[in-house]
């Protein structure tokens, strides 16, 4: 923040704030963000080699296990430049009429808010509104689809392609199953998995957990905002549908997936932004970073802006299994 005025600090606080308030899903970004494995790269690009090194000294994973980030399934990159997310927002025309009338707001407890700190929360809303869906879908899309598609449409590999497929029946007994494949995750990795399930696999597992003469497993349907299921007291959350880059549906009824919640990492490049007075560039190490722009001679408008540039990776696909269950 050496370089940054007290505004562009306020605004990015702000910011920061205005998106635990928004209601937008973060189902899937909320995971990568609760592991707190981030790396923020020194430049504009991640060098590969250093995500890597910086995850190996952090003892998170071992040199052999994190993922190589491929582009296209076949060649390596050294080097990847994180697309930049955010924007401008400039202010609309009756947000300029406030701003000039400069008329406050007075809250119910008699509190007087400025028309100018009205628009920052505003706009600061919208910005954060902004990255935080563009970044779910992102993180949806690696987590379930093990890619990352950048905005020239290219494919970078960041996490596990392909489902493991798993054939049921009618009479497969799923919490025995279940039971079977978490205890040979714990002997191979030393950990029990979080497991999620989609729908079709929770609602076999919830009608199990109704049958008191099959219930042998002991699994219990607990209903709530974020519904889940427990196995000889382990937890099975349910695994819900997403939109990935493009904005298509990705189905989840029939998938089930293993893995650590210390198993996913987010990758930021630097952030660049400029200083009118002094003509000049600057760059960041930053997750986020926002500022006011300047007014337009012509039309009389300004506004805020706000970015970042994060990318979200499975840091070993050895300790990630995604199933897909087919029942005959």
């Amino acid at each position: 923040f050496n370089f940054m005025d007290k505004k562009m600090i306020y605004l990015i606080n702000l910011i920061a704030e205005m998106a635990k308030k928004i209601e937008i899903p973060q189902t899937y970004s909320n995971k990568f963000r609760a592991s707190n494995n981030e790396y923020l790269s020194p430049t504009e690009k991640i060098r590969i080699d250093d995500l890597v090194d910086h995850y190996v000294t952090a003892g998170l994973v071992g040199r052999d296990e994190i993922l190589p980030i491929l582009r296209n399934g076949q060649f390596a990159i050294t080097e990847f430049e994180p697309d930049i997310i955010g924007g401008q927002f400039p202010y609309q025309a009756i947000d300029l009429l406030q701003l000039s009338a400069g008329i406050p707001m007075i809250t119910t407890t008699g509190k007087e808010i400025p028309t100018i700190k009205q628009l920052e929360a505003k706009y600061s809303r919208m910005i954060a509104a902004a990255i935080n869906n563009t970044f779910e879908r992102q993180c949806a899309q690696a987590y379930l689809k093990g890619t990352y598609i950048d905005k020239m449409g290219e494919e970078l590999e960041v996490g596990v392609k392909n489902d493991t497929p798993l054939s049921w029946n009618s009479k497969t007994k799923v919490a025995d199953e279940l039971l079977k494949l978490m205890v040979g995750y714990n002997t191979k990795h030393g950990v029990w998995p979080s497991v999620e399930v989609g729908e079709t696999i929770f609602n076999l597992l919830k009608n199990e957990a109704n049958d008191t003469r099959q219930n042998i497993n002991g699994v219990r349907f607990f209903f709530s905002e974020n519904p889940y299921i427990e196995i000889g007291g382990k937890r099975i959350d349910l695994l819900v549908n997403a939109k990935d880059s493009k904005g298509a549906t990705i189905e989840t009824k029939d998938l089930m997936i293993f893995n650590t919640p210390s198993n996913l990492g987010i990758g930021y490049g630097c952030l660049s932004y400029g200083i009118v007075a002094t003509n000049e560039s600057k760059l960041v190490r930053a997750k986020l970073i926002a500022g006011e722009t300047r007014v337009d001679e012509t039309s009389g408008s300004k506004g805020l802006w706000g970015k970042s540039a994060p990318m979200p990776i499975i840091l070993s696909t050895k300790k990630y299994i995604r199933y897909k269950v087919t029942i005959s």
